[in-house]
């Protein structure tokens, strides 16, 4: 008599083969890993033969174990082994491996999320601080041309207080205001009264261009004004704004400047590294987090414990027989 086996286990593949399979399927996920712009596009297809491999393994493992019950009823010798062996197999493999898997997952979304969280943190600190500077920077220059044309606009009522009683006034402010000019104190100076009568103005040209300006109102004895494609600065102030209080008799100035190419150039890197580093974004979608990608290693750590466990049936099977046989041998 010998070792009697079924159809099933005379047709499962050899332990090479299962061997195989799962090698295939992991060499498959380490290189959707290493290039993960494919896993979007063609992580089915190492899922469907993932899913296709593993219903074959569970078809021969249900064979596997069915074959084993029958022979352990049949009191062939090795069976009891191999069945108290396949009972533990779970606890031994299965648990240990997917408690691992879970746990190793976990762990990757916490410190993705807790990157992100620490990046969106450093990015809105980081990008305050930038704004802040723009916005000072921003004031100090404000502030430069304001106080230059407050102390243009002292020099040009001291002045016109002084010579305000002759005859050829208007003549005099007119030669006063252009020397102003040709000594670059503004690239261009124009003078009014409270009526918004032209007192003085240099003389235009094409590249100091002049806003077209409304009349100040009371309450607002200066304004401030940028050009940012002609890179002029103007400033409309009233003597009204030196003197702090309100009173019938005072001038308008209005200042316009070339901006400082040095500043400007400045101020235009800070605002384009804002603007550059307001637009990067944290990416957590990276390969280990992403569904298909976890399709995929779920199915290939699937796939590759039914096939050790097909591999330990077939070992155990090739060891038991031979001992069947003899045992079988021995009795006749």
């Amino acid at each position: 008599m010998v070792f009697n086996q079924d159809f099933a286990i005379k047709k499962t593949p050899n332990k090479w083969f299962w061997s195989a399979v799962f090698l295939i399927s992991l060499g498959g996920l380490s290189f959707l890993g290493l290039n993960p712009v494919l896993i979007g596009d063609w992580w089915w297809l190492l899922a469907s033969y993932n899913v296709l491999m593993s219903c074959v393994a569970i078809y021969y493992i249900v064979c596997a174990v069915s074959k084993l019950k029958k022979d352990n009823k049949n009191g062939v010798v090795g069976t009891q082994f191999t069945w108290s062996f396949v009972k533990i197999i779970p606890l031994l493999v299965i648990a240990p491996v997917l408690s691992f898997y879970l746990f190793s997952f976990q762990t990757i979304q916490d410190n993705v999320e807790r990157s992100k969280h620490t990046y969106n943190n450093f990015n809105k600190v980081f990008l305050d601080q930038v704004d802040a500077l723009y916005e000072n920077v921003q004031i100090v220059r404000n502030d430069r041309y304001t106080d230059h044309t407050s102390i243009l606009l002292k020099q040009i009522e001291n002045y016109s207080n002084f010579q305000k009683d002759k005859e050829d006034y208007i003549n005099i402010m007119q030669i006063f205001v252009q020397g102003l000019v040709d000594d670059q104190w503004a690239c261009y100076i124009e003078l009014t009264d409270e009526e918004d009568e032209i007192i003085a103005q240099s003389k235009k040209n094409n590249i100091c261009i002049v806003e077209d300006n409304q009349p100040l109102a009371d309450i607002q004895p200066f304004v401030l004004f940028e050009d940012e494609k002609t890179n002029l600065f103007q400033v409309q102030m009233s003597t009204r704004y030196l003197t702090r209080r309100p009173t019938k008799e005072y001038m308008n100035i209005v200042a316009v400047y070339a901006t400082d190419p040095n500043l400007l150039s400045f101020l235009g890197q800070v605002k384009g590294f804002y603007n550059f580093a307001n637009a990067i974004k944290f990416n957590v979608n990276t390969s280990l987090t992403q569904k298909s990608f976890l399709l995929d290693f779920s199915s290939t750590v699937l796939l590759t414990i039914l096939s050790v466990l097909l591999i330990v049936f077939r070992m155990i099977d090739q060891l038991m027989r031979p001992m069947h046989n003899l045992s079988v041998a021995s009795k006749e």
